[in-house]
């Protein structure tokens, strides 16, 4: 992909991602009703650091459990295109279709709709299945993510397992890998941690990216950063 061609994608997926916050609603195809984006997607504030986490580690090949509305997705993918190489992001939501699991009339495919409107689909390597089935796959066909997203499964059997099975899909020791995951609010943080990010998104608690390790319950979508393949078992 050339650098214009990259630029025009980016022009594209930013007059998408800010009509959409700035409704606050989508129409979706499939049914003709319209859904509140807030608070499932991450805010404006949020989007752009999660974008420029993306950017400043050299991410091409990134992770998300949880596409939703695909807001937080077009941010990375801004992020990537920004690198100024192919990226390539991939992403899992079992809830996406009806006559999948349960609430999956929620979406309705809205996420992938969404993509394709911003001109980006075929950048997004999608997977309508669980976390915890899609993630074992990639790490047993070798696998491996500069970045990773966790906004999928909140419970916590479901975000214990995307912790363990995306920090070993992270690139290797020596490596500068980052991974966030969003989880219920307390009151540690990172003392590097850069303050915390207002805006709505999936629970009504403010939310903080932190760097490094956490030593205690994180606040919402605490980011790890510098990862190395041991922090795979800090068990949060």
């Amino acid at each position: 992909m050339s650098s214009d061609q990259a630029s025009r994608i980016v022009e594209r997926v930013r007059a998408v991602r800010e009509r959409l916050i700035a409704a606050g609603t989508v129409l979706a195809h499939a049914d003709g009703v319209s859904r509140d984006l807030f608070p499932v997607a991450i805010g404006p504030e949020e989007g752009r650091a999660l974008r420029d986490w993306v950017g400043n580690e050299g991410a091409v090949r990134t992770l998300e459990t949880g596409l939703g509305f695909a807001i937080s997705t077009l941010f990375i993918i801004e992020g990537l295109l920004a690198n100024g190489r192919s990226g390539r992001h991939v992403a899992t939501d079992p809830y996406q279709f009806v006559g999948l699991p349960m609430h999956a009339t929620t979406y309705v495919g809205v996420g992938l709709q969404i993509l394709e409107e911003a001109g980006v689909r075929d950048l997004v390597e999608f997977y309508p299945e669980e976390s915890l089935i899609v993630l074992p796959r990639l790490l047993a066909e070798g696998r491996e993510f500069d970045f990773a997203f966790l906004d999928g499964n909140h419970r916590f059997e479901g975000a214990f397992l995307d912790l363990i099975y995306s920090g070993r899909l992270l690139r290797r020791a020596g490596s500068s890998s980052s991974m966030t995951r969003n989880f219920q609010p307390c009151n540690v943080r990172s003392p590097s941690a850069p303050p915390t990010l207002g805006g709505r998104g999936k629970t009504k608690a403010k939310r903080a990216f932190t760097s490094g390790r956490c030593s205690g319950p994180v606040r919402t979508r605490c980011s790890y950063g510098r990862m190395r393949s041991s922090s795979a078992s800090d068990g949060h």
